[in-house]
């Protein structure tokens, strides 16, 4: 076997792998967001966890 064919062999996987694994996270923001746990990160980020808890606090 070539080493250009092991090299496509190898990007292939890993490329298989990325998808299945952003597959496998956006069920589970779905499920998360579908039981009322989702959390956006960019919220966490621009605004801090007591900005995001306070947020939480008033939808509910």
């Amino acid at each position: 076997m070539s080493n250009e064919i092991l090299a496509v062999i190898v990007f292939g996987g890993l490329c298989g792998f990325a998808l299945v694994m952003l597959w496998i996270e956006r069920r589970a923001v779905t499920r998360r967001k579908a039981n009322g746990t989702h959390i956006d990160v960019t919220d966490i980020i621009l605004m801090g966890s007591k900005a995001v808890a306070e947020k939480n606090k008033s939808e509910n």
